[in-house]
């Protein structure tokens, strides 16, 4: 089942350039031109029940643009937009039954009560029986953490605190659908192993649809099976997390450490990115499918005691991506 359905949606912004009285008084007659901005631009896709999406792009590539239309909150241009069956900025009520998201920045929760209270509040505003309130309670206080401070006024919460009872409110009352937008801006390293926990395991239980923006690329690496890069407000990379690396024929890294100082290189690794030092063999840019062959070529003539494998880090693999000439015709 298809949650989320686009069909060449486009937003457009127009603006006239105006720096004088005289250019004001001439727009009120049409007589200056007008300039478009594409902030969408035939955007075309679906997300399913279920799926677990990353959406990245730098500044200004349309991010903030596309949620805001997936919620309601903009009318399309042009072109076909379905989020749970109905047309967002038509159907706001109804979908916000079933829609919730968590910006990093902003507080969803009533500042000078607890946290507590304002999950109290989600019971009564979306109609939950309260044994099922209860229970979706107990088993997220569990999973992010909470005990220590659910009942304190989330005015004197932490950051981290803070980011784990909003992620609490936001799956509270079963959402279909959930954006979130930089989930772990800013935190310490226990407060974002905490949260990347939790999510890891509402995408395992399929639980909800779940689009998620950050900068924030190792949250895209561990959450993202799918991933989808914007610029200028075209989608230009919509497949497999792993896949930008394979499109750019970015390799696999080896590492051999051998018990001979003198490391022997095999003539497979001619042309190749190597670097040898004593004991330590590194090969960088390799295929997966090579991956194999060159590490018995080594084993056959050097005594390896140890071997890592290692995939293509993902943040150089966006910036190769960034600059790559098939991303620039895009």
């Amino acid at each position: 089942m298809e949650l989320i359905e686009l069909n060449n949606l486009t937003k457009v912004y127009i603006s006239k350039d105006l720096t004088s009285f005289k250019d004001y008084f001439a727009a009120l007659l049409g007589r200056i031109p007008e300039e478009k901005f594409f902030a969408v631009n035939k955007v075309s896709f679906s997300i399913a029940k279920g799926e677990f999406v990353g959406l990245i792009g730098r500044n200004g590539a349309g991010k903030s643009t596309l949620i805001k239309l997936l919620t309601g909150i903009l009318t399309p241009t042009s072109g076909g937009l379905s989020v749970l069956g109905r047309t967002p900025h038509k159907s706001r009520r109804q979908n916000n039954y079933k829609i919730s998201a968590v910006f990093g920045q902003r507080t969803q929760l009533k500042w000078d009560i607890s946290a507590y209270e304002s999950f109290r509040l989600i019971e009564y505003m979306y109609e939950m029986s309260h044994a099922r309130w209860q229970s979706n309670l107990d088993r997220f206080i569990k999973m992010l953490d909470l005990k220590g401070f659910v009942y304190k006024p989330v005015r004197t919460l932490s950051l981290g605190q803070r980011m784990r009872v909003e992620l609490c409110a936001a799956f509270l009352y079963d959402p279909e659908l959930v954006f979130l937008d930089e989930p772990t801006i800013g935190l310490d390293i226990f407060a974002k192993e905490v949260i990347v926990d939790f999510l890891l395991q509402i995408r395992r239980e399929k639980q909800a649809t779940v689009l998620l923006t950050t900068h924030d690329v190792s949250d895209i690496e561990q959450l993202c099976e799918r991933t989808m890069i914007l610029d200028k407000g075209k989608v230009v990379f919509d497949g497999n997390t792993a896949g930008i690396a394979e499109i750019l024929e970015m390799g696999i890294f080896l590492e051999f450490k051998c018990e001979n100082r003198e490391v022997k290189l095999p003539t497979l690794l001619e042309g190749r990115q190597v670097t040898s030092e004593p004991h330590y063999l590194k090969i960088d840019g390799v295929e997966k499918a090579a991956v194999p062959g060159l590490a018995q070529a080594v084993m056959a003539l050097n005594n390896v005691l140890e071997l890592k494998v290692e995939p293509p880090d993902f943040e150089k693999v966006l910036k190769n991506f960034y600059a790559s000439k098939t991303f620039s015709k895009a």
